[in-house]
């Protein structure tokens, strides 16, 4: 029987028109043909390169002294903060309903970058906004929204560029956007005349075309909204200060609430200051259109005709590339021209505004496990965002003056409930380093006994291999549940150098069925289908989403069940890189559960073509091998001590290949933490590897578990004046307890480490207390007690007394040692299963199994360091029966080491006393002196046999 896994995957690409209100209900879904589950975290930002670039911070806000300029929705707040003790802070309640709140730093001069560097940004986030949907219409009520604008940028311009018109004419665009030039989300732009005094009879003649959003559709509860983008023109005769709307009635707005406008400023909404020229026009106008409108009421005053265009925070002409924007030329009132080419006012129009580029908006769900939402601070980092600038990359803006803006959105109610807000730390800017230089991987560190034994992976290697992550059992399968969408199976492949992908050899499941219910029943046959074979680099310290060369395509028909070779017209690469290919609703994506998965990824294609980014993919290897040729790096290493720098490091080692090192200068029951770096031919110096922690100790330091490592449950700490506790075993001699070890399963609280003396199976009298209240993290923890020289003998008990902030502690349910118990007030009790609290001893010179006579001296039969007349009468004692001697001194009363002791030995020892026999000779020589001879030997000579011949 087949079990089907259904996995869902929030969809973070064009899923409609209008990415401000996506479907929030709907996913895009992923189904196991087999028991295997396919787990894919969405916002968990895995996504990153092992050998990561290195980052160096440019600028950074926490808030504390360094502020923004907030309006009435946004406040400086120490309610919950990230770091020190202030963040900025939306706040979710009547008093920010039904409008846009902003916050907005000072302008920041962003530096130029160098050669392959990247420049991004991340901050911490928190919040509770719980009417992100109150009405369950699958539209965003509640958001938040992060834009940059570069302050010397404006959109409207004089272009011959300008599409299906010929010369110049005045255009809001930038020419870069799509492939005819458009706008971008958050624009608020326009165009002005100079002061034209007005005389009877004269009429405002322009020509407009726009191709913009289309209004249809366009609600925004709480607002007066009924259309998107905007476009109009308006009439001002107070410099600027007041503006009313120009109409002419042969080509009619088509709305009359914009949320292009209302959407940048809520002064457009109904009752606001410019309600009263919230009209506009929208979609397509067809081409070219007259404009022409009376200005009979301004005869008289001097005017300004303003040429408007504003758009909402969604949906631009990166979403729908024909949207190319507004235009106008001839514009003519009276004697005043300007026709952007020859006439006696050209080019005299003045443009301002603001160009606000989006990177992206989000929304608090703990359900859909949004960054922040779930009560805890979060880390916004590349890779998370909902949508839009999934990589927080501002390079483009490097060399420009900006500013940054947060936004906050809410609806004219809480009917989906309402929370603290939307809080925000800790804003970063930031640079990577160039990626030519990739930093050593997999260091591994191994401590001894005085030593500390380094490895990695060897960048210097070379040669052509096939590289795979499955163990060529590709038994399972994945599908994907829309019968249009497109998955992709992707696999990273990591070197340190360049590397040529030959050809890859790509598994086809077997069956020519796929899907059915829960007893593998029914399903929909297997359809041949053009796969996609791709290649993906890196941006920054992540995954890229474009592709690196034209995909390989081939028909699934020509696949064989098992593995099929397709090759690879060479594709040269640099670094680390995934191979992908497509699977989807009709034909599996093979996959390997019983492998390593730290280099499986999922991808799948977006509305509009793209891939979407990648996720790391838990479970299971895919079934790919890939033949590639590597070149070495030609590298050298460096080692370097880290323990307690601020990150520059003491260098160790230097100038060598060879990828392992031995630190011998290292004491025992110190921590050491090392990095390693890579120098390549030009010289340049890698990043720092990841760290790695090393404790050289004495072979006689152990530690004891009962625990397996896992922690199945949590166990309740039961709050105040509770204890639990775990029985170990030390030798009779005693052992020195070193370290404690416990494991929480979540971060924080407070508590008292203790240990206590042995009673009869329960803990007793307590001979160790410590309070434990800072630095206590999810997982496992650490106490180091080696100064305190407690010495344990026998059973002893480790445990804590709890408080009521106590965290859940780890429980081990895989077997029951029957060495834990708890004490809630009622006396000592057992626990099912292991508590998961761990002792480090160390046995000294009383370690079962050690030689503890290796260093006897033989004869020395009382243990007193020497050898004289008191151990021949212990000797001759103990042969006679007279005396017992412990198990050095049987070792010693063995004297010439035959395993018996008698008279030899008290012959030999006596010899040895006066300075005779020690050990007998193994070789000798006679030699002849001026005295006669001589004979020097090795050893103890008992007689000397002589042949002599005439």
């Amino acid at each position: 029987m087949k079990k089907m896994i259904f996995i869902s995957i929030l969809v973070v690409s064009l899923l409609s028109a209008r990415q401000i209100f996506p479907e929030t209900t709907d996913a895009l879904s992923v189904k196991a043909k087999g028991s295997n589950i396919l787990s894919i975290d969405n916002n968990a930002n895995e996504n990153t390169v092992r050998n990561s670039r290195e980052e160096i911070t440019l600028f950074e806000w926490d808030f504390e002294s360094d502020l923004w300029n907030d309006d009435d929705g946004w406040e400086l707040t120490s309610d919950s903060y990230n770091s020190e003790i202030h963040s900025y802070l939306s706040p979710n309640d009547s008093t920010t309903f039904n409008s846009n709140w902003n916050l907005i730093s000072d302008p920041v001069s962003l530096p130029l970058l160098g050669e392959g560097e990247v420049m991004q940004f991340d901050f911490w986030v928190n919040g509770d906004t719980p009417d992100t949907d109150g009405d369950d219409d699958g539209f965003l009520e509640d958001y938040y929204q992060l834009s940059i604008m570069d302050l010397n940028a404006l959109a409207w311009h004089a272009s011959s560029n300008a599409p299906e018109y010929e010369g110049d004419s005045y255009w809001c665009a930038d020419e870069s956007v799509g492939s005819s030039g458009g706008y971008l989300d958050e624009w608020m732009q326009y165009l002005d005349t100079p002061s034209i005094s007005v005389n009877e009879g004269d009429v405002l003649f322009s020509a407009i075309k726009f191709e913009i959003e289309d209004e249809a559709g366009a609600v925004i509860a709480g607002s007066c909204t009924d259309g998107w983008d905007a476009a109009n023109v308006r009439i001002s005769a107070d410099g600027g200060n007041t503006w009313e709307l120009l109409e002419d009635p042969n080509n009619p707005y088509d709305f009359e609430c914009g949320y292009g406008w209302i959407y940048n400023d809520a002064e457009y909404d109904t009752g606001g200051s410019l309600n009263q020229v919230a009209s506009g026009w929208g979609g397509s106008s067809n081409g070219w259109l007259d404009f022409s409108a009376d200005l009979s009421q301004w005869v008289g005053q001097d005017v300004i005709i303003r040429y408007a265009f504003g758009s909402d925070p969604a949906y631009s002409t990166i979403d729908q590339d024909d949207m190319t924007g507004f235009q106008v030329d001839n514009i003519t009132v009276g004697s005043f021209l300007d026709d952007c080419d020859d006439s006696s006012d050209s080019n005299s129009m003045i443009p301002s505004g603001e160009v606000w580029e989006g990177m992206f908006y989000d929304y608090l769900s703990c359900e859909d496990e949004r960054p922040g939402a779930c009560g805890e601070w979060e880390q916004y980092i590349p890779g998370l965002s909902f949508n839009g600038n999934t990589y927080h990359d501002i390079s483009h803006l490097a060399g420009k003056n900006v500013l940054i803006k947060f936004s906050s959105r809410y609806d004219d109610n809480a009917d989906g409930g309402s929370g603290a807000g939307i809080f925000i730390d800790d804003f970063r800017i930031y640079k990577e380093s160039s990626g030519g230089y990739a930093a050593p991987t997999g260091l591994i560190a191994e401590a001894g006994d005085s030593v500390v034994e380094l490895s990695w992976n060897d960048m210097n290697m070379s040669g052509t291999d096939d590289f795979y992550f499955h163990n060529d059992a590709v038994d399972n399968g994945f599908y994907m549940v829309d019968s249009t969408a497109t998955g992709f199976a992707g696999t990273a492949f990591e070197f340190a150098g360049s590397s040529t992908v030959n050809s890859v050899e790509i598994y086809r499941s077997e069956g020519d069925t796929i899907g059915g219910d829960e007893n593998g029943e029914g399903g929909w046959p297997v359809q041949e289908f053009d796969m996609e074979i791709c290649a993906y680099g890196t941006f920054g310290s992540l995954y890229d989403t474009e592709k690196l060369y034209d995909c390989v395509i081939v028909n699934t028909s020509s696949f064989e069940t098992g593995w099929n070779t397709v090759d690879i017209p060479d594709w040269m690469m640099n670094g680390n890189y995934i191979i992908s290919y497509s699977f989807n609703h009709f034909y599996f994506g093979a996959a390997d559960d019983s492998a390593d998965d730290s280099n499986s990824y999922f991808s799948y294609e977006l509305a509009n073509g793209d891939t979407a980014p990648w996720q790391i993919q838990s479970g299971n290897a895919w079934g790919i091998t890939a033949n590639i040729s590597y070149e070495s790096a030609n590298v050298t290493y460096s080692v370097y001590d880290v323990s307690g720098t601020s990150g520059e490091g003491t260098l160790l080692a230097s100038g060598f290949d060879d990828a392992g090192y031995s630190d011998t200068s290292v004491m025992n029951d110190e921590l050491y933490t090392y990095a390693v770096t890579a120098t390549y031919p030009d010289g340049e110096e890698s990043p720092f590897s990841d760290f790695v922690d090393a404790r050289p100790e004495s072979d006689s330091v152990h530690e004891e578990a009962w625990d397996d490592g896992t922690a199945e449950l949590g166990f309740d700490s039961g709050g105040s004046n509770t204890y639990i506790a775990v029985k170990y075993n030390a030798v009779d001699e005693g052992e020195q307890l070193k370290r404690l070890k416990w494991y929480q399963m979540a971060p924080g609280g407070a508590f008292y480490l203790k240990v206590w003396e042995d009673d009869n199976g329960m803990p007793g009298n307590e001979i160790y207390s410590a309070v434990q209240v800072s630095g206590n993290v999810e997982g496992w923890n650490e106490k180091n007690i080696s100064d305190e020289g407690l010495v344990v003998v026998g059973d002893f008990w480790f445990g804590t007394k709890n408080f009521s902030s106590t965290a859940n502690w780890g429980l081990d349910t895989d077997s029951v040692s029957g060495n834990s118990m708890f004490d809630s007030g009622d006396g000592w009790e057992s626990v099912d299963g292991n508590l998961m609290l761990r002792v480090v001893l160390d046995c000294g010179d009383n370690c079962p199994g050690d030689n503890v006579c290796s260093d006897t001296i033989p004869g020395d039969t009382n243990s007193d360091g020497l050898t004289n007349i008191l151990d021949v009468v212990g000797l001759v004692n103990f042969i006679i029966g007279g005396l017992e001697l412990d198990e050095c001194g049987l070792v010693a009363a063995d004297f010439n080491s035959d395993g018996t002791v008698n008279i030899l030995d008290v012959v030999g020892l006596v010899s040895s006393i006066l300075g005779g026999r020690v050990s007998d000779a193994t070789s000798a020589m006679m030699y002849e002196t001026s005295a006669g001879v001589d004979i020097a030997s090795d050893g103890y000579l008992g007689a000397v046999e002589l042949t002599l011949t005439h």
